[in-house]
């Protein structure tokens, strides 16, 4: 009894936003299928009904309750957690100056990723060591023609702090790693003996020059992964001036559009109710439902016939305005709060926004505004650049309102 007593008066100090983020959590809890030491249902029904039963109402079960809960605190509940996520993102004064902008470049580029989506190809090529080899050192003395990389490389596969593990699996990016060890820079990459081998070499790579160069490896969030992504980018154009197949190629451009369009689909209305919460100070029910309702009315008159009844079918509550407002709602809440301990637009904005100045990077290199050797420059000196640089060495405009952004 006293252990109940304990919980209850725990309880009873939530505050309503608290009590609401409980509720989802135990539905996020029930739905994995997990144990867990949380509150159970039998708990927080006698702390809603304790809450309810001051406000003169009839009673209501447990469900009932939690709908409740719901229509009343859910857009407050957001609102706190948005704002703790944009917290987490802000580590400097340029971000926190130019806030929208970094929202419409990050949702441009989400946007942008999407055609890869539909690439479903997974072709292959083969590669023997001495093609891989061949590969490396070619691409390092064009990247480098002091050759100070290709040395640093060789230096490094020689002592081991460069190993490759060869896996009969299929290898993925997020196989590899790169750390730091009593004092010292390893990389673990991964091959399965096939041209995807040289691509995660060049992204790996980038990032033992900047641990080593550097001497750290806590690098700003807006450009902890632009470099990397930038070198396995031009990786591609390398290949592509080797002649090898556009085929092949392309299969490899397309996985990190894919992977940025993965990442972008878990926090696209995230972003967007940050982009709403910074203009109108406020995400508001009604507001939301005005915008769902101008949305449904333009899938009626401009979606084909086939796909209105598909949606009518599998997801009617598209076509509602307030289903769609709550279940939104409800799923941005659910996917923060399963995030909770590691915010997602923490996580993933180094990947989304270094891809966005990879592309751009990519155009001035290709177009002759920026060399090779800036380039190497900016990768040793990782620490001195922040964002603000960046834009302006990509002469990126902060004032010029919506912007188009020519690559991909």
């Amino acid at each position: 009894m006293d252990k109940l007593d304990k919980r209850f008066k725990e309880l009873l100090q939530f505050s309503n936003n608290s009590l609401l983020m409980a509720i989802y959590l135990r539905e996020i809890l029930d739905k994995s299928g997990k144990e867990s030491n949380f509150y159970t249902k039998e708990e927080l029904d006698d702390i809603l009904l304790f809450r309810y039963l001051d406000k003169d109402t009839k009673l209501l079960n447990y469900d009932e309750l939690c709908t409740y809960y719901k229509d009343t605190y859910r857009f407050s509940l957001l609102k706190d957690l948005l704002t703790r996520e944009k917290l987490t993102l802000l580590d400097d004064a340029f971000l926190k100056n130019n806030y929208l902008k970094i929202l419409e470049m990050l949702t441009f580029e989400i946007k942008a990723s999407a055609s890869f989506a539909k690439n479903t190809s997974d072709v292959s090529r083969r590669i023997t060591d001495s093609e891989f080899t061949s590969l490396v050192e070619e691409y390092l003395k064009e990247i480098d023609p002091t050759l100070e990389w290709l040395n640093i490389y060789k230096e490094a596969l020689a002592n081991k702090k460069i190993i490759y593990l060869f896996s009969a699996d299929k290898v993925e990016e997020s196989d590899n790693k790169t750390f730091y060890l009593d004092g010292d820079v390893y990389s673990i990459i991964l091959r399965d003996n096939t041209l995807k081998d040289f691509y995660y070499f060049a992204h790996e790579f980038t990032h033992f020059i900047q641990f080593k160069k550097n001497n750290t490896y806590s690098l700003s969030k807006s450009i902890d992964e632009f470099m990397a992504i930038f070198y396995e980018k031009y990786a591609l154009d390398f290949l592509a001036r080797k002649n090898y197949s556009e085929e092949y190629i392309n299969t490899l451009k397309a996985k990190r559009g894919k992977n940025i369009f993965s990442l972008g689909m878990d926090i696209i209305q995230i972003l967007i109710y940050l982009e709403t919460l910074e203009i109108n100070k406020d995400i508001s029910f009604a507001e939301e439902q005005e915008k769902a309702k101008a949305m449904i009315n333009y899938q009626l008159k401009n979606l084909d016939e086939k796909t209105l009844t598909n949606i009518k079918e599998k997801y009617p509550w598209q076509l509602e305005a307030t289903s769609y407002v709550k279940k939104t709602c409800d799923d941005t809440l659910i996917t923060l709060i399963s995030n909770y301990d590691v915010p997602l637009l923490n996580e993933y904005y180094p990947y989304i926004m270094g891809s966005f100045l990879a592309n751009i990077t990519l155009e001035e290199v290709r177009n002759k505004h920026l060399t090779l050797e800036e380039l190497k420059s900016l990768a040793e000196n990782s620490l001195d650049i922040d964002l603000e640089k960046l834009f302006h060495l990509l002469n990126i405009s902060l004032t010029d309102g919506k912007k188009t952004y020519q690559y991909h």
